[in-house]
């Protein structure tokens, strides 16, 4: 049984490689100004921030990782390191004898703090500050969409 291939065409060409270049050039781009202002890591941030939603800034390993769309070793290997900076603790999960809780230490909140301002500066700078109200709602609608098709292949 033979398919044909549906090549893209010059204007698909230009969109995929446009995409390309942006989650490339942008990700690395606001991790560079991340590494310069605060000395943390796109990951260690990542893990930071969605730590300090949830009350008392401590989560279940388990949810945590499913949360960030990493492995729970993934997640462990990168929390001994951020532990070993004072940046998180851990501790006995008391609805799963074999999980644990991930906590943001005093001195991790103090180093969020002080990062969360010239990140969102970031952000604003490289993508935010590039669109008008209207083109970032199509570019949220469309990101949506493309995270929501990827997320359900992996299902």
């Amino acid at each position: 049984m033979s398919m044909e291939t549906p090549w893209l065409t010059d204007e698909e060409q230009l969109a995929w490689r446009a995409f390309l270049a942006l989650s490339t050039l942008v990700p690395a781009a606001i991790e560079r100004d991340l590494q310069r202002d605060s000395g943390l890591s796109a990951a260690d941030y990542r893990v930071m921030s969605t730590v300090s939603e949830k009350p008392g800034q401590q989560w279940p390993l388990r949810e945590l990782a499913a949360s960030m769309l990493w492995s729970r070793s993934r997640l462990s290997h990168h929390l001994d390191r951020m532990g070993a900076r004072g940046l998180v603790a851990r501790s006995s999960d008391p609805e799963d004898k074999r999980g644990c809780m991930v906590t943001l230490t005093d001195h991790g909140v103090r180093v969020l703090a002080a990062a969360a301002p010239p990140h969102v500066r970031s952000v604003r700078k490289r993508v935010i500050d590039q669109m008008t109200p209207a083109e970032l709602e199509v570019f949220g609608a469309v990101a949506r969409r493309l995270a929501e098709a990827a997320a359900s292949d992996q299902e």
